[in-house]
Order: C-alpha cells, then structure tokens, then sequence
C-alpha cells in the first residue's frame, strides 16, 4: 500500500531540486486532489510511489502527501505510516477538518537515518468510506521561529477537493 511508505522516503528525498513554486496540486490532475502553497525556496516532487514530498530549502522540513484506497479507521492510517516510517507510535490528537473532511491530528518522534531526531504532526482525513489524504510534516529539534512559522503556514495552507 502506498500509504506505508509516505514518511520513509522523505528524508531520501532532499537532494530534490525545486520543480514547483506558489501553489501545489497534488495529483496535478483528477480527483480528490490535494492544494497547497509553498514558498519560493520549497522544492516538491513526486516519489517513485507517487506520494508527493516537498522540502525546505535549508532541509528542517519535509511534508509528505498520500491519497490512498482504504476502508479502515484513521487509527489504523496512521498506526501504519509511523511503523512503516520507523517512527515511534502515534499519540492521537485533536479531531480536525480539511476542506469539510473530517479526520484527526496525529503526532509521533522519530530518528532520521543520519540520526537526527524529527518530529511528525500528521492529518488524516476520511474522503470517502474507501479513501483517505494523509499530510506528515515532518521537522527536526531545534528550528527557529521563522522556520516552524514557514512549515506550519505551508501545511495550514492544505485545501482538499473529492470533486471539480
């Protein structure tokens, strides 16, 4: 399932070089579709799995978007994503929606593989009865008030269309 593997790529994906700048769309086209905006600076690219991974410029941030065919609870979601990233256990959070979808915010640590440690606050939202949007930002210790204020306006700014 391509859902697993949302958050272990992204610290694979940082030598990207910036393919989109402004507003992001994530399939480009088609339906659900996530929308968001980066900064200048941000680079986004697609994986090999086809998730989207988009990254700051100086690498204290990463943000992983999935769409995904699954009929099971948000639990379950984001049980899956931080096991199949390495991440510790997700600590559930406080119910959230996205654009009218409803999901959950999900918060979780892990250790990069160069060993650095990285926090994860994932939204999980239900589409449909067999269909999810999961968005992981992932950022490291130590950020200054610039950077986690950049990262949290990139990931604030996340719209979610099911339909045109």
């Amino acid at each position: 399932m391509r859902l697993l593997i949302l958050v272990a790529l992204v610290f694979g994906a940082t030598a990207l070089t910036p393919a989109l700048a402004g507003e992001v769309r994530f399939p480009e086209s088609g339906y659900p579709q996530f929308t968001f905006q980066i900064p200048d600076d941000w680079a986004a690219k697609l994986d090999d799995s086809g998730n989207m991974i988009v990254t700051s410029a100086d690498h204290s941030t990463a943000l992983s978007l999935s769409l995904a065919d699954f009929g099971g609870t948000l639990d379950e979601v984001a049980n899956g994503a931080t096991k199949a990233a390495g991440a510790n256990p997700p600590r559930h959070g406080e119910a959230t929606t996205v654009s009218g979808y409803g999901g959950n915010f999900y918060y979780s640590t892990m250790s990069t593989p160069s060993g650095v440690h990285a926090n994860l606050k994932m939204v999980v939202v239900k589409i449909d009865a067999s269909h999810v949007g999961v968005c992981t930002l992932i950022y490291i210790d130590g950020m200054t008030d610039d950077q986690t204020a950049r990262a949290n306006t990139v990931m604030n700014s996340l719209t979610l269309a099911a339909a045109p």
